[in-house]
């Protein structure tokens, strides 16, 4: 037995987003038999019926890093018409059947398989896919690792261009460096992303993104110095206009995800203003 084909799908939409583009990866073995590792957007399935059939590939089964629109909404209607399971973390299930039946809302049976847990392995070719439970981006978001090969689908959470958003309640930062901590503890010799293209030697990348976060959150430390500031406030200092209006409440959400990992820190105080109903942030120190 040789070992499987990577083939990478770009997949694009037309309707505006924050992300207009995503990658998702057919791996095929000598069997032409193939995992789907995320499905993109809704208008993905012509692309990726279109893939599956030039290269004469079989759907065996989609696996899932997160619950996001731009990974799963192309998921269902593959798995109904050829028949197999959408694979996800516990932790998204409920999430992604929200998604369905919002956007799908004639399809009864969702076929969701809730089993990708941290350390769930799969015999596949030559090689075992192992599930490793990666939150932070959102709660049950997960990567696949095969480590024979070095191979890392990363999904979200660690992307080679721009920064990787974390947006509470569902995202949260302490779980996000500490999982990124944890990728770097592997050896990881080809990174394959959820947007963007595959990344050789990838642990520089990861060192790159770990300390633009805790550079991100100085400013933020150093903003609060000066006196008390509500998150919005905060925004407006360190983001100036950095942002595009459209996708400011983007990085109003990061703001907070900073604000809360501080705040468990002790770095960070909060009190509620009864008079204006707001929540304001100051320096411990």
């Amino acid at each position: 037995m040789t070992t499987y084909r990577i083939i990478p799908l770009s997949l694009t939409t037309t309707v505006p987003t924050l992300e207009v583009s995503v990658r998702a990866y057919l791996l095929a073995d000598d069997s032409d038999r193939a995992i789907l590792i995320d499905a993109g957007f809704q208008e993905s399935v012509t692309e990726i019926e279109r893939r599956l059939d030039e290269a004469s590939l079989t759907l065996h089964s989609v696996w899932l890093t997160h619950y996001h629109p731009d990974h799963a909404l192309g998921a269902l209607p593959l798995a109904q018409r050829h028949g197999v399971d959408i694979h996800i973390h516990p932790l998204e299930s409920a999430r992604v059947i929200d998604l369905y039946q919002n956007h799908y809302p004639g399809f009864t049976d969702l076929r969701i398989v809730a089993d990708l847990t941290d350390g769930h392995s799969t015999t596949f070719a030559d090689t075992e896919l192992t599930v490793l439970h990666i939150p932070g981006h959102t709660h049950g978001h997960i990567a696949i690792f095969d480590q024979k090969y070095g191979r890392l689908f990363a999904g979200d959470h660690v992307i080679p261009e721009g920064t990787v958003w974390i947006g509470p309640p569902d995202g949260h930062l302490c779980d996000y460096l500490d999982s990124l901590d944890r990728l770097l503890t592997l050896p990881v010799a080809t990174l394959y992303p959820g947007h963007g293209d595959p990344v050789a030697a990838p642990h520089a990348l990861m060192v790159a993104m770990k300390q633009r976060r805790l550079l991100r959150e100085s400013d933020i430390l150093a903003t609060l110095q000066a006196g008390e500031l509500t998150a919005e406030q905060v925004f407006a200092r360190v983001y100036s206009n950095q942002v595009p209006t459209d996708f400011a409440w983007a990085a109003k959400k990061m703001v907070v995800a900073h604000l809360q990992k501080l705040l468990a820190e002790r770095l960070v105080r909060l009190r509620y203003d009864v008079a204006t109903r707001l929540f304001f942030y100051r320096a411990a120190t």
